[in-house]
């Protein structure tokens, strides 16, 4: 198994296979957007 073979989630809720990113250099983040804890990460545009 490779990191190619893993669907993640975009920040829109779309699937995206990351096999779809192969021979590119990848950064994998973990923003936590959704936790509820990183209000700095709030949507200025909704403020």
């Amino acid at each position: 198994m490779s990191i190619y073979d893993f669907t993640v989630n975009d920040n829109k809720g779309n699937s995206v296979s990351l096999s779809e990113f192969k021979g590119k250099f990848l950064l994998i983040v973990n923003t936590a957007t959704k936790c509820g804890l990183t209000p700095n990460m709030k949507d200025s545009r909704n403020s």
